[in-house]
């Protein structure tokens, strides 16, 4: 029997779409590399000037004038129930399950879960959430502290949660140490005037979970050990759009202390993130909090940069301590980052062994063609 996919996209950005979140750039380029012999269709929001409908790599788009929210919810649902399809998967929108479920009753409906935001008690209650996973057929995550975490807060059967890591397209990212890599890290720092600066890279977005400040706050330390330095802070408080929040304010205040040595970037797309990977001596991931997975690693990791993060949530994952960077305890995060981050500056060769080592990893496990055969595998399973 032919059998068909349905992706329900979170409806703040059309799939795929150049800036919008991890979420939606997951969903294009899982359902693009799941090989399957059957429908493959993707229910996101549309933007003027879109097309309602579009066929991208082999995958039905089914774009929606509505916003986020109730009213997308319910278009998206009236699409599902056109399509009947074999499988429907809601991505990130754990709320939405049961009113799936009930106008879907003959096909099995998944919630992928790609952080803990929407089950928090500011987005959903305890009782609620724990009514709509029940009625989930499996719930993905894209890490084993997120089945933890679930199984710790939800009573839950084990084997109803699935993980699968996600990845990211290696090829669109240039080796840091290669010829190609060199000159884009040449021609991006001699048109920002560093060009014979090292530099520490952060990227995403600017919240205090993020642990921005943390690296700010290390600068002097760092360029006490690393005088030719420069932070470039790549990353805006929401996707796609800077606004001055009063964090964004004190980091700039902080950064501002160290004019020669800070660089706020604002939002760069992300086909434009490679050339910053390929500039970077080393990418810092400071999370106070959490992360349910952190696709910044793995990026950075593909183009060859060695990462040091804190060893929180599923980063740990990811970034393997000693072998593709430093992870560091949340806690020790503000004494002890910038010692991690002059180290690699000062050992090039430690650096460039670390990097190779995360491009191995990622290759080997963190690419898309990877994790689609891991899903693939836990669809044929369960139908």
């Amino acid at each position: 029997m032919r059998r068909s996919y349905m992706w329900i996209a979170p409806g703040s950005f059309p799939v795929p779409s150049a800036g919008s979140s991890s979420v939606e750039r997951a969903v294009h380029e899982i359902a693009s590399h799941l090989e399957v012999s059957g429908r493959k269709c993707v229910v996101s929001r549309r933007f003027p000037g879109q097309a309602g409908k579009k066929e991208v790599q082999g995958v039905e788009h089914i774009r929606l004038r509505a916003r986020p929210g109730a009213a997308y919810c319910r278009k998206a649902a009236a699409a599902a129930c056109q399509c009947k399809p074999s499988l429907l998967q809601i991505e990130n929108r754990p709320s939405w399950v049961r009113m799936f479920k009930k106008k879907l009753k003959h096909s099995p409906v998944w919630l992928s879960l790609h952080s803990t935001t929407f089950i928090q008690p500011a987005k959903l209650s305890a009782a609620r959430a724990q009514q709509e996973l029940a009625a989930a057929d499996r719930i993905l995550v894209n890490s084993r502290y997120l089945k933890e975490h679930l199984l710790s807060q939800f009573e839950l059967p084990a084997e109803k949660i699935l993980v699968n890591h996600l990845g990211v397209d290696a090829g669109q990212f240039v080796p840091r140490h290669s010829a190609r890599g060199q000159k884009l890290r040449e021609e991006l720092l001699s048109r920002l005037g560093y060009r014979d600066k090292q530099v520490v890279l952060f990227v995403g977005r600017l919240r205090e979970q993020k642990g921005v400040h943390l690296l700010l706050e290390a600068v002097p330390k760092i360029i006490e050990h690393c005088p030719d330095i420069v932070v470039a802070i790549v990353g805006s408080p929401y996707y796609n759009k800077y606004s001055l929040t009063p964090y964004v304010a004190n980091l700039h205040r902080l950064g501002n202390r160290y004019p020669h040595a800070v660089r706020f970037v604002p939002f760069v797309h992300h086909h434009q993130l490679p050339r910053w990977y390929a500039a970077a001596d080393v990418c810092v991931v400071p999370s106070t909090h959490d992360e349910a997975f952190g696709l910044v690693n793995v990026e950075a990791m593909a183009a060859g940069v060695p990462v040091v993060a804190a060893a929180s949530g599923g980063i740990s994952e990811v970034v393997l301590d000693g072998q593709t960077g430093f992870l560091l305890p949340p806690e020790q995060l503000k004494h002890n980052l910038a010692d991690a981050i002059v180290r690699l500056l000062k050992d090039q060769p430690l650096a460039a062994a670390l990097g190779e080592g995360g491009r191995r990893r990622v290759a080997e496990h963190f690419t898309w063609e990877a994790s689609a055969r891991r899903l693939q595998e836990l669809y044929r399973s369960c139908l």
